[in-house]
């Protein structure tokens, strides 16, 4: 299966592009449902206090490395 495809540049054919193919997509996003669904049943018995500081902390995590 593959999950990228290679796309050469079309104003410079040394360039090459690489994307995720239309199973790549899938996969991925079937990857992202499985995180999130494991994420909410984490946390869900957390306490308000607890879901607050889960907030900054993915705040912090947003402004650190993901910016």
């Amino acid at each position: 299966m593959k999950w990228i495809e290679k796309i050469s540049g079309t104003e410079d054919r040394r360039k090459q592009y690489i994307r995720l193919s239309k199973e790549g997509k899938a996969m991925m996003n079937e990857s992202f449902d499985c995180i999130e669904s494991r994420f909410l049943e984490r946390i869900q018995n957390a306490s308000k206090e607890e879901l607050e500081k889960i907030g900054l902390a993915f705040d912090i995590l947003q402004s650190k490395l993901f910016f």
